[in-house]
């Protein structure tokens, strides 16, 4: 029996959040709002906003299993990319019951292509070089690899094991480095979560000093002229650190997108 496109869904976001080993709101849209908006299904995790459309196929050519994807519904996927990795087509490679009679693992049998790479797909034509009347691209999944015609791309797939939770980000220890302690503090807010922790190697007494605070500075200086060197520098540390505007870009939730009505 072919599997269906909802049965792939349902079962790909309970093995996700299994894989993520944490609990997520996942938002399905009616068929209406689908057919406006292009996906299946979304889910906000890590500060980020990810976008799925399912696909699902029991057709199986020389080329691998094929799947087809109208170009409106492209066109739409594409236009809610605001970065690369966050829009997908979920691709399983499987389609019947059959497939999944002693292996029920779907996450390490999908694989997911990023709308953000196709861009450049022009609408579908025939051999004859006419617009096709489906409207549809034909997808031949042959991982990692996914040939789209006519006319012929070829994009690459990842597994959907693959995605981690916190992909992107942009909270990287080189840029904890350039934004320092109070910004990081201020920054963890955006993220999943209650708990927050930063895990630095020791670097000398300097170091030391500045994540200890004002109180071992008490501690070091004991003259008024001696608080007032150490507030000074402080100030000059904070003027040269990146301000929390000019990597806010590379932190920032992805836009929220209209799911209702």
């Amino acid at each position: 029996m072919r599997l269906a496109e909802k049965t792939i869904e349902l079962t790909f976001c309970a093995q996700l959040a299994a894989h993520w080993a944490m609990s997520v709101f996942w938002f399905g849209l009616t068929q209406k709002q689908e057919a406006r908006a292009g996906f299946d299904a979304a889910v906000r995790t890590g500060g980020r906003l990810f976008i799925f459309q399912f696909k699902a196929s029991a057709k199986v050519i020389i080329g691998g299993r094929r799947f087809q994807a109208p170009h409106s519904q492209m066109t739409n996927l594409i236009e809610r990319c605001r970065s690369p990795r966050s829009v997908f087509y979920v691709l399983p490679d499987l389609g019947t019951t059959l497939d999944i009679a002693n292996d029920i693992d779907l996450l390490d049998r999908t694989w997911l292509l990023d709308a953000d790479d196709l861009r450049d797909v022009d609408p579908p034509v025939t051999p004859w070089n006419t617009p096709r009347k489906n409207g549809a691209h034909y997808f031949d999944l042959a991982a990692p690899l996914v040939h789209i015609h006519d006319p012929l791309y070829e994009k690459k797939v990842f597994a959907a094991s693959a995605l981690p939770r916190l992909e992107e980000s942009g909270l990287t220890s080189a840029l904890l480095g350039e934004i320092g302690f109070d910004d990081f503090w201020s920054t963890r807010a955006r993220f999943t979560g209650t708990v927050a922790a930063l895990v630095v190697p020791q670097q000398g007494a300097a170091t030391q000093g500045h994540l200890a605070g004002s109180d071992t500075t008490q501690e070091k200086t004991e003259s008024d002229s001696h608080h007032k060197r150490a507030a000074e520098e402080d100030e000059r540390d904070r003027s040269s650190s990146v301000s929390l505007a000019r990597f806010k870009h590379l932190i920032e939730d992805a836009p929220d997108e209209e799911l209702e009505s």
